[in-house]
Parts: structure tokens; sequence; C-alpha cells
């Protein structure tokens, strides 16, 4: 079989139920079980690979802040409608604030974690 025989079979499967659902939506909770544990009140995800894990979003600018009562994701302008409509596609649920500046954006963060 050629190798692209085996490409247009993989391509042409219905692969649809041979994997689980990721559950995205309960991660977050897992970690905010870990706060008490861990002293903290809040935890900043600034590793897109880590807010992808929590949210399912795939964006390439973003940093999520999670805390005892939510989340809030924060990004540039490029992601305002892609990032709401991804977290909500993976049933979590978070705010999302778009800061077309670095500064702005801290300064969002800082707002809601209290600190500014």
């Amino acid at each position: 079989m050629s190798t692209d025989t085996v490409v247009d079979t993989v391509a042409a499967a219905d692969l649809t139920g041979v994997l689980p659902d990721m559950d995205v939506a309960g991660r977050a909770d897992r970690v905010r079980a870990l706060f008490d544990e861990a002293d903290v009140d809040a935890l900043l995800v600034t590793d897109l690979s880590n807010v992808r894990y929590l949210t399912g979003f795939t964006g390439s600018a973003a940093r999520l802040l999670v805390t005892d009562d939510g989340m809030l994701l924060v990004t540039d302008g490029r992601y305002a409608a892609q990032a709401p409509d991804q977290i909500a596609a993976h049933g979590v649920t978070a705010a999302v604030a778009v800061g077309t500046t670095l500064k702005e954006q801290d300064e969002v963060l800082a707002a809601a974690a209290g600190t500014g």
C-alpha cells in the first residue's frame, strides 16, 4: 500500500466516537481544589499550552486568571470573537477581556486579582 493510499484511507475514515470528548470544563475545578493546599488565592496561567488545557482556547496570545469563583481570559483584539466561542464550545465558563497592549492586559488582570 502506498503512502498516498494510507493517507487517503485515514482521511476518509470516520473517527467519530473513537476518542472520548475531552473534559475541559472540569479541569479548572480540579486546579481550584489544590488552592488551599498550595496556600494561594488565585493562579495566573501564562503558558499557552496550559491556557488551552484549562479553557480550550487555541489562540497565540492569552493569559488566564483562575480564582476561587471564576476565570478571566485576557487576550488581544485578534481573538475577541474566537476566545469566547472556543471557551463556550468546551463547556467552560470564563470571562474574556481584550486589551490592545500588554499594559492594558496587565491592568485588567491586576484589577481582577484585586492587586491593581
